[in-house]
């Protein structure tokens, strides 16, 4: 009887959150660059 309720938190409050979010934001920048020639980016440099 408890899984019931945090089923519903889950489905109801989790779930929506993590669908808009990954539909509003990129934070790996996955967008296609037509005029790029590469989309390679240089690792920072450690000292």
């Amino acid at each position: 009887m408890r899984k019931l309720p945090l089923l519903l938190v889950y489905y109801l409050f989790v779930t929506p959150i993590g669908v808009l979010l990954r539909v509003t934001r990129d934070p790996m920048k996955r967008r296609v660059q037509r005029d790029a020639d590469t989309y390679w980016t240089p690792a920072p440099v450690r000292e």
